[in-house]
């Protein structure tokens, strides 16, 4: 039964450059950054400005976290051994 451990394992990035890893995360953040971007903005030209008043009409990718479903699920689902890391239903 795997346990999600092994994904952390060392011997997982070894060899990957640092600047690929970087340049990576930087990426990812970055499209998140403007995919949930476009969420709020079109929300808010649709007439709903539940994501203004939160503020996450931005791409600053700080508001669009959120406790349980960014950080809390996933860091669950890696070490539950679901094979999941994202998704919430």
């Amino acid at each position: 039964m795997s346990t999600g451990l092994e994904l952390l394992s060392p011997s997982l990035l070894a060899g990957v450059p640092a600047s690929f890893l970087l340049a990576f995360f930087g990426i990812l953040i970055l499209s998140l950054s403007i995919h949930e971007w476009g969420h709020a903005y079109c929300a808010l030209r649709l007439g709903d400005d539940t994501a203004e008043r939160l503020g996450r009409v931005t791409l600053n990718p700080l508001p669009h976290l959120d406790p349980v479903f960014s950080v809390a699920l996933p860091l669950t689902m890696l070490f539950s051994g679901t094979g999941m890391l994202f998704g919430a239903g």
